[in-house]
């Protein structure tokens, strides 16, 4: 995979669950704050409609107004609340919601069941009002689940949408730095190309990132042991051939010099020895002719020993060839010769 993708897909991940965790904590957060709404104003209900009580009993109320929210009304600002009284002692109910209690619908029903399933939205709050140690009646705080819904997807809204410009912006700046600080890496590449091709001679440039230079100058060091081996190399076999072309020269001479003479002298005596035992003793010819007949097939052993030590340019380039080539080693030995004495 190339390294731009892989990095740009990375972030892309990790931004993505970032932005779950911080979605999920955001979620937490609003519906604990919206709990602890609840539970502040179930208490400031409670304590008005006790205090309610009191002025009623001390004769500066209405009863017949009991219960009044007038007051929580006035001073609430949270929207979507509704608080409901039921007394105890008698039928009455009253309920009273603060705004609007239920917002256009505007987020997805899968949003809406996985809330609902993690956060439980509009959990009500219930107190009993009590007064002189009587219960009067219970009243109960319900937060509009809609209104909570609609405030989470329009966090989330904001999230996603501050998330996905913060990371295209990060994808192009990491997408083209790193595109930028890749450059070595095709010089790089190139080098060992060439190097592969047998062009040990080629040295990578310098850098100026520090990790591609110590890369450079590793790939350096590797060329320049390659190419002082491969000389080595090449010296060795020069001299392994010398040696060798030394060896088959002496050993042809030998065969052709002394045993070829020394089998032609003894192919001689035994033609000698026949031509005299026709006469004086014919029961040497045949042991005559037998060792000139060995002697015969051992010269043709010799000459194709000699065949097979001579050199194979001869036979599969020419003569021409062969000599050109043999001229080019020797001045190639020559020219080692003279760098190993400097």
């Amino acid at each position: 995979m190339n390294l731009k993708v892989y990095l740009v897909s990375h972030i892309i991940l990790i931004t993505a669950v970032c932005l779950l965790a911080t979605a999920v904590y955001v979620f937490y957060q609003a519906d604990r704050q919206t709990r602890l709404e609840t539970r502040l104003t179930a208490e400031s209900i409670d304590k008005q409609l006790e205090l309610q009580l009191l002025r009623s009993a001390a004769g500066f109320g209405q009863p017949e107004r009991f219960p009044d929210f007038g007051l929580w009304k006035e001073t609430s600002t949270a929207p979507g609340i509704c608080v409901n009284y039921l007394s105890g002692h008698s039928n009455l109910k009253r309920s009273l919601c603060n705004g609007s209690a239920t917002a256009a619908r505007s987020w997805p029903a899968w949003f809406e069941y996985i809330y609902r399933r993690a956060f439980n939205p509009g959990f009500a709050v219930t107190r009993q009002v009590t007064f002189k140690g009587q219960v009067q009646g219970s009243a109960s705080v319900e937060p509009s689940a809609e209104m909570e819904i609609a405030s989470a997807w329009h966090q989330v809204g904001g999230l996603m949408s501050l998330s996905a410009s913060t990371t295209l912006a990060l994808c192009l700046l990491v997408y083209f730095t790193v595109n930028r600080a890749l450059d070595p890496a095709q010089a790089i590449v190139a080098g060992l190309e060439k190097m592969k091709e047998g062009e040990l001679s080629f040295r990578l440039p310098t850098f100026k990132l520090d990790e591609w230079q110590r890369t450079a100058k590793a790939i350096n060091q590797l060329a320049s042991s390659q190419q002082q081996l491969l000389s080595e190399r090449k010296q060795l076999t020069v001299k392994l051939m010398t040696v060798q072309e030394h060896e088959r020269r002496y050993l042809a001479r030998e065969l052709h010099d002394e045993f070829g003479q020394c089998l032609a002298a003894i192919n001689a005596v035994a033609a000698s020895i026949s031509q005299t035992a026709e006469n004086d003793c014919p029961g040497l010819v045949h042991d005559a002719k037998n060792i000139s007949r060995i002697t015969r097939h051992m010269l043709e052993l010799l000459r194709g020993l000699l065949q097979r030590l001579r050199p194979a340019d001869i036979d599969d380039l020419g003569l021409a060839a062969s000599l050109r080539s043999c001229l080019e080693i020797h001045l190639f030995a020559h020219k080692v010769s003279i760098l190993i004495m400097k």
